[in-house]
C-alpha cells in the first residue's frame, strides 16, 4: 500500500532523514521505534506532505504522492493523527467528527455510529466541547475524526503519550479492533510494550536512518538491540 524510497527531509538547513526507506502492505500494522529525536515524527510528516522530502520518492497505492499538498494526500486515503491532536476546542465532540467526514460520498464506511462503537465513551460525551475533554478523550476524538475521513492508511503519532494506564489500555483495545477490521496502520509509539503488542513489523530509527527492522517478536527478543537503540 505504501512504499517510501530513499527520502531525505530537512528542516531549513538541518538534515533530519537520511535515505529512509520503508514499506507497508495492506492490513499491516507497522511501528516506527527509536529514541526521542530519531526522526519518527518527521517520517510521518514527510509521508503526509507536511515536511516534504527534498529527495526520494513516496508511493501510495501505486501513485507517486511526494510533492502533493497535504489535503490532496488526505483525500487520496491517508489519515493523520498528530501528536498534539489538533481538535477544535470550541466545537462539540460530534461537530468535530462531522468536520472530519469525507465529503462527496453518499455512503461512507465510517459513520458516527461506527466510530461510537469503537469509542463508546465519545457517544456519552458527544455534546461536550472539545476543549473540556480529558487528554484521553481528546486522543480518542482525534483518532475517531481521522477515521471519519475513511482512510486506507492511518498514521498515528504517539497516541498513548502522557495518558493514564487505564486510558492507554482503552486505546490499545481500540487500535487492536481497527487491526481486526484490516485497517492499515503506521504507528509511532514511545511505549515499547504498546508498540510491540500492536505491530506486525517494526522499523528502528537512529539519527534519521533505519538501522534495524523485523517482526515485533524479533525486536522483543533482541535484548542488545533494545538496549543499544531503544534505551530499554
Amino acid at each position: 500500500m505504501l512504499e517510501v524510497r530513499d527520502i531525505n527531509t530537512y528542516y531549513g538547513n538541518a538534515h533530519i532523514l537520511f535515505d529512509l526507506s520503508l514499506t507497508i502492505a495492506a492490513g499491516e500494522c507497522v511501528a516506527l521505534l527509536g529514541r526521542n529525536g530519531a526522526g519518527k515524527t518527521t517520517t510521518l510528516r514527510s509521508i503526509m506532505g507536511l515536511s516534504p522530502p527534498r529527495k526520494g520518492a513516496i508511493e501510495f497505492r501505486s501513485a507517486e504522492i511526494q510533492g502533493w499538498v497535504p489535503y490532496r494526500i488526505a483525500q487520496a486515503g491517508i489519515g493523520f493523527v498528530p501528536e498534539d491532536r489538533r481538535i477544535f476546542p470550541v466545537l462539540t465532540v460530534e461537530e468535530n467528527l462531522k468536520l472530519g467526514q469525507k465529503r462527496g460520498t453518499s455512503e461512507t464506511t465510517w459513520s458516527l455510529e461506527r466510530v461510537y462503537q469503537v469509542f463508546p465513551k465519545l457517544k456519552q460525551i458527544k455534546d461536550r466541547a472539545g476543549g473540556n475533554l480529558s487528554g484521553g478523550e481528546q486522543q480518542m476524538l482525534s483518532i475517531a475524526r481521522a477515521l471519519m475521513g475513511n482512510p486506507d492508511l492511518l498514521l498515528l503519532d504517539e497516541p498513548t503519550e502522557g495518558l493514564a494506564p487505564i486510558v492507554v489500555e482503552e486505546l490499545v483495545h481500540a487500535i487492536a479492533r481497527l487491526k481486526q477490521d484490516a485497517m492499515t496502520v503506521l504507528l509511532v509509539e514511545q511505549n515499547i510494550n504498546v508498540a510491540l503488542a500492536l505491530a506486525d513489523r517494526c522499523y528502528v530509527l537512529d539519527h534519521g536512518a533505519i538501522v534495524a527492522e523485523g517482526s515485533a517478536e524479533f525486536i522483543r527478543n533482541n535484548e542488545k538491540l533494545r538496549s543499544d537503540l531503544l534505551g530499554i
